[in-house]
């Protein structure tokens, strides 16, 4: 069945056959049109099509007009010699002084860029119009509003991309799915971005790399970059959000489509801050200015009301994930507990033991406790003199907390520690 390309720069209908490829010629405005995107080129086209019905006549008309051109007449033999024997001196003479890389200068342009490349370049900080115009397609063009879908033909990683807008903030790409083709290699992806966030990246059927809100998840089909609104903190500025969202779509982009490597301000804000740069968070900050003041020193962190306040920065970390700070609800309120989430994957047993052995210096000798006698699984605890506060070692997490009945306006006595623990745990050769 035939097939209908609109021309891209004269709106006509142009009918294809079903085993037309690469370029072709519009009749009417003679501009040439990539088949496969329906995008303007400068290649060289490999026939003229026409609107359905209109390339018969075309056809006759054109032999018409042969039938009634005059004849020319035969040019003189001389005159023939000297007009063949000229052009074809000169050629030779031109090959031999200025060389055959002259050749070059009339070499075939190149074919136009493909789908991964395109991608490979695209930024998040545009609009559809902008978008769809570099793919050449019409904006708007999805079934789902703020959505623009590619289909990707020929060689390449990508079998189709869909970019979305949020209906808020139309001028960045807010979500960007990329489905790949079946000889998509997962694992060669996976390493490539280990490269770049070797402290981020979470495996599993769907390995995730996240930082806040935002979220690059990879599978043996595709990734996707999209944004955890749930996560989001109210108030705060959307465009902290495209950048950590840019941010993720630099470290994929350069992983899959070979793009241009990310900046070290890109690095930045995907990897996190340091844990002992977390750990360095004013913990006499009270309740009332807390989220303010953490979410002004960490971009990424966000908070949330849970028995009293909890905030959470994720950070760059071979064993700790994350961050948690929790202040009691009450006037003036200074922090009550500090939890540094252990990655799940590398808490294990040894690692746990050689983590209590790095804490003795800063806390002392811990209490080992067995709390599972058939897997073994042992916690530590240390109770933290004179103030009463304890510090717990406990699977994947370890967790300092102030004693019980202390004036909430008071900074704790484990809060001049936090530092050290945070040093102790990062140098720790476990």
């Amino acid at each position: 069945m035939a097939k209908i390309l609109t021309c891209p720069a004269c709106g006509a209908p142009l009918e294809l056959d079903d085993d037309d490829d690469g370029v072709i010629e519009c009749l009417y405005c003679q501009r040439h049109v990539v088949v496969a995107t329906g995008a303007p080129t400068e290649a060289v086209a490999k026939k003229v099509v026409a609107s359905p019905g209109a390339a018969r006549e075309t056809r006759r008309a054109s032999g018409r007009a042969k039938k009634q051109a005059p004849r020319a007449k035969k040019p003189a033999p001389a005159m023939l010699a000297v007009a063949i024997g000229l052009p074809l001196l000169l050629a030779v003479v031109v090959f031999f002084t200025v060389g055959p890389g002259l050749g070059a200068l009339g070499a075939a342009e190149e074919p136009p860029p493909s789908v991964d490349q395109q991608l490979g370049k695209l930024s998040l900080d545009a609009d559809q119009e902008r978008v769809a115009a570099a793919f050449g397609m019409k904006p708007n063009s999805d079934v789902i509003p703020n959505r623009l879908t590619i289909d990707a033909r020929g060689p390449g990683r990508v079998r189709r991309a869909e970019l979305s807008w949020t209906a808020s903030d139309k001028g960045h790409i807010s979500r960007v799915n990329l489905s790949f083709q079946p000889s998509h290699k997962p694992q060669e992806l996976l390493q490539k971005v280990t490269a770049l966030v070797p402290n981020r990246l979470r495996p599993g059927a769907v390995a995730r790399v996240s930082q806040g809100d935002a979220v690059l998840d990879i599978s043996s089909h595709g990734l996707t970059i999209w944004h955890w609104d749930s996560l989001h903190p109210p108030g705060a500025d959307s465009a902290s959000c495209a950048l950590r969202l840019g941010a993720l779509w630099s470290v994929a982009r350069a992983a899959a489509l070979d793009g241009a490597a990310p900046t070290p301000a890109q690095l930045e804000l995907v990897n996190g801050p340091k844990l002992e740069a977390a750990a360095a968070f004013e913990l006499e900050v009270p309740v009332e200015q807390a989220v303010e003041r953490f979410q002004k020193r960490f971009s990424a962190g966000w908070c949330r009301m849970q028995a009293g306040l909890m905030c959470v920065v994720d950070v760059d970390d071979k064993l700790v994930d994350s961050v948690r700070y929790t202040w009691p609800n009450g006037l003036r309120a200074r922090v009550a507990q500090a939890r540094l989430e252990l990655r799940t994957a590398k808490a294990t047993d040894a690692a746990l033991r050689a983590v209590a052995g790095c804490l003795e210096p800063v806390l002392g000798k811990g209490e080992e406790q067995v709390v599972d006698y058939v897997r073994g699984t042992r916690n530590w605890r240390w109770k933290l003199a004179p103030e009463g506060d304890e510090a717990l070692l406990a699977g994947p997490t370890f967790v300092l907390t102030s004693a019980e009945g202390k004036p909430l306006d008071q900074p704790a006595g484990w809060h001049a520690k936090l530092g050290k623990v945070a040093a102790a745990v990062t140098a720790c050769g476990w």
